[in-house]
């Protein structure tokens, strides 16, 4: 009888170790799971790196810097001349052209106090000047990448941006180029058409464009939702100062984010 005692004691014993071996491991692998997230969220990545978040990876496929293209007017640069030669613009007339005083007021008069073609040609210089001051001090960042669902990823959830460590906003736009005669649709010249049409005593330009439609940003779009077992590609590109060193690739999801370090 003392035996059969002992042996279901040693059986609960057991049982006991058992129950607590299983709560630790599983506290363990729990607390382990946390800080192996932590650890993957306070790590700063590079682009060599093929970086996990919760669903899927990520893996920069080409990351380089190279000049700006602004896509300037061919046509205004025909006519005008480049970049890089500035006009004589001591030889264009100075005698205003017309303009109307109010421009809400139909009723209004027109006047001799639009600009003259010596103004419009200091325009164009100052705007090449921009342009130039603009190529000189940005590169233009490009990166490829490409999605890896481990399991379906929710789009609507997902977040790729540039951020960078002068803490400047990518997405505005250059208030620099309000107004430049080198972009489409920007140079002003004087029209005959109008002249007609508005039935203005003399000679008149066209107004100045002061929206530029630049913005030195671009995400390419994510699509719907991903798939297990799918890949898919996308890319990111902005305008980088010559003084900005820094760049960071922030990849949000959920409550997860990940950061690739981008140096130049």
């Amino acid at each position: 009888m003392k035996l059969k005692n002992n042996s279901r004691h040693s059986l609960v014993k057991w049982l006991a170790i058992s129950t607590i071996l299983v709560v630790v491991l599983a506290t363990g692998g729990y607390f382990g799971f946390q800080y192996y997230q932590y650890y993957q969220a306070d790590k700063i990545y590079s682009v060599d790196d093929i970086v996990s978040l919760p669903n899927f990876k990520i893996d920069i496929t080409k990351s380089e810097f190279k000049s700006v293209d602004l896509s300037l007017d061919k046509d205004s640069i025909t006519k005008y001349g480049g970049l890089d030669k500035q006009e004589n613009c001591t030889a264009q007339s100075r005698e205003r052209t017309w303009w109307k005083a109010w421009d809400n007021d139909p009723d209004a008069p027109w006047v001799q106090l639009g600009p003259s073609d010596y103004d419009i040609c200091n325009r164009r210089n100052l705007s090449r000047n921009t342009i130039n001051e603009y190529l000189k001090n940005n590169d233009r960042l490009h990166i490829d990448y490409k999605i890896i669902a481990t399991n379906n990823i929710d789009t609507t959830k997902l977040k790729i941006e540039l951020v960078l460590d002068s803490g400047r906003k990518l997405d505005e736009q250059i208030s620099a180029f309000k107004g430049n005669q080198f972009f489409p649709l920007g140079a002003q010249y004087k029209s005959k058409e109008l002249e007609k049409v508005l039935d203005v005593p003399g000679p008149i330009y066209t107004s100045e464009r002061e929206y530029i439609p630049y913005k030195p940003y671009f995400v390419s779009s994510l699509g719907g939702d991903i798939n297990k077992g799918l890949e898919r590609a996308g890319s990111i590109s902005a305008d980088i100062r010559k003084s900005e060193e820094n760049i960071d690739l922030k990849v949000t999801y959920e409550n997860q984010v990940r950061v690739i370090r981008i140096h130049r």
